[in-house]
């Protein structure tokens, strides 16, 4: 009963709106094929394989390499100083690498500094198959799952 008023603002918005009926409709309504899924994240690894391999160091991407690709990236930008920029990289590289709330890195802290460029950790890499999963992490499916799913010697 008490959900029926939000039903009847998502049928206003998916019917009565026009032409941006049909932008709300696509984005709240998706069509998921698993042919298209798979077909598109296979082009788009392909294209993640080679950046990977054109951007990484000896063993893969190190927090180094990433913030000064990110200071790159932002230079253009007027709003972010070297230090911030750093924190991103440093935010991105562990939430690329693991977690950040494993790690103990979270925005609040960030926000707070503590990390500028130089304090970058130059040791740790992120791999090829972190840098594809992290990649594909908004993907429709996961890369873990496609990984399963044609794995033949996975436990059933």
């Amino acid at each position: 009963f008490f959900n029926l008023p939000h039903q009847a603002i998502l049928l206003f918005c998916m019917f009565c709106l026009g032409h941006l009926s049909v932008i709300y409709k696509q984005v709240l309504c998706s069509n998921f094929t698993m042919e298209e899924a798979m077909g598109g994240m296979a082009m788009r690894l392909i294209v993640v394989h080679n950046a990977f391999h054109q951007l990484q160091n000896k063993q893969g991407i190190s927090e180094s390499l990433l913030g000064r690709l990110l200071l790159e990236v932002f230079s253009g930008n007027h709003e972010l100083d070297n230090d911030e920029v750093a924190r991103l990289a440093h935010y991105c590289f562990m939430a690329a690498n693991c977690a950040p709330s494993a790690s103990g890195v979270s925005l609040d802290s960030l926000a707070d500094g503590g990390c500028s460029v130089g304090t970058l950790d130059t040791n740790r890499q992120i791999d090829g198959n972190l840098f594809n999963a992290a990649c594909t992490s908004n993907e429709p499916l996961s890369f873990a799952s496609v990984i399963k799913l044609f794995d033949v010697d996975r436990h059933r």
